[in-house]
């Protein structure tokens, strides 16, 4: 079994984490590659503490190596490989990805991921605000995020877009870029997000907001482990919150959660934003105006 994460890459560094079992990968080399062409290679060789105390082997489970990338336009395309290995590392999430993987957070990961992202806070790649995001998001599935700032000449709004721009690609590690659409209904504000649940851990994360305001039912940590509600079938938000959107304040939700539209929809319709992905032309409405 092999498990890990590529938790950072630039266009002449990648770094992260990779873990085997039965054998130990310790002092093994990996490979970084750019489509087939390999762009650098280094050993897994870093002792990381947080992965020692989740239990996983030694903790000598870190690779930190050089690669060259011309175009940094490319960079999502970096993979990492165990040599001798066809697995690859990929940046979606910094999950192995394999066959039979679910677009859900298995439960047992729920502690090696805080430990991870306690660890990147600490070496300074992650903002104390990006860290409360990111936990939040892993624990809970949903992150409220102000947009009001106070300034020398009182208190501004920032632009719900840049903000959730911003997010997505915190969330995923990359720059993204960023779609959106305006929904006018509760029904199609449904449809598109399960459209996004449809594409899996690439499409999860979506920003929603409205210059009203607006309601969503989420069930809380129900991202984790979940098995997807049937097609056609209403998502069971028992012991769901009630979560707020409205224009001064933008709401992350991971739409593998439990959730349902609660209440009046804003007559000025809500805006999904998200990363580019076929969820964007699966959910087809053409009643429907696409956010400028």
């Amino acid at each position: 079994m092999i498990r890990g994460s590529i938790e950072f890459v630039t266009v002449d560094k990648v770094g992260g984490w990779l873990y085997t079992e039965p054998l130990s990968a310790r002092d093994r080399t990996v490979l970084a590659f750019l489509d087939d062409r390999c762009i650098g290679a280094g050993k897994v060789d870093i002792f990381r503490q947080d992965l020692a105390d989740a239990g996983l082997g030694d903790g000598h489970l870190g690779f930190h190596f050089s690669i060259t990338v011309d175009d940094p336009e490319r960079l999502a395309g970096v993979v990492v490989r165990l040599e001798g290995s066809d697995a690859s590392l990929i940046q979606a999430k910094s999950r192995i990805q394999a066959v039979d993987q679910k677009p859900t957070i298995e439960p047992e990961d729920i502690a090696l991921r805080l430990s991870s992202l306690k660890w990147m806070l600490t070496r300074g790649w992650l903002t104390q605000a990006e860290y409360d995001f990111l936990k939040a998001t892993l624990q809970f599935g949903v992150y409220e995020r102000t947009l009001a700032v106070r300034n020398s000449e009182g208190i501004a709004k920032e632009d719900p877009a840049t903000v959730a721009a911003d997010l997505l690609s915190v969330w995923h590690f990359n720059d993204t870029g960023m779609e959106r659409q305006h929904v006018k209904s509760a029904q199609a504000f449904e449809r598109l997000l399960r459209a996004h649940r449809a594409q899996g851990t690439k499409s999860a994360m979506v920003g929603l907001w409205t210059e009203q305001k607006a309601n969503v039912l989420v069930v809380e940590g129900s991202h984790i482990g979940a098995v997807p509600t049937e097609p056609g079938q209403p998502d069971d938000v028992t012991g769901a919150v009630s979560y707020s959107i409205r224009s001064e304040q933008l709401l992350m939700l991971d739409v593998r959660c439990q959730f349902a539209f609660s209440g009046v929809f804003p007559k000025k319709g809500i805006t999904v934003l998200g990363v580019p992905s076929a969820a964007w032309s699966a959910w087809g409405d053409d009643d429907e105006e696409e956010a400028a």
